[in-house]
């Protein structure tokens, strides 16, 4: 039972911390694509594109690497 417990804690991780990488690499592409002239964009802005983007990237990650076996025909990628 503890090792089923200690993988849907890192399943639950790893799904965070590539949502908040994803937040991170769109928040910096929106605020240098600002400065380069390509459109504007607020911080607000940024902040709410990266937080959509962010969003998705967990679900899919949650639906992808879930450790349930009716979740294990979800092709990755």
């Amino acid at each position: 039972m503890a090792k089923k417990k200690a993988d849907a804690m890192a399943f639950w991780k790893d799904a965070v911390i590539r949502a908040a990488r994803t937040f991170v690499q769109t928040a910096v592409a929106v605020l240098v694509a600002n400065q380069a002239g390509m459109f504007e964009a607020d911080v607000i802005m940024a902040a709410a594109m990266a937080g959509a983007t962010a969003a998705v990237s967990f679900i899919q990650n949650a639906m992808e690497d879930a450790p349930f076996a009716f979740m294990s025909k979800i092709p990755k990628g």
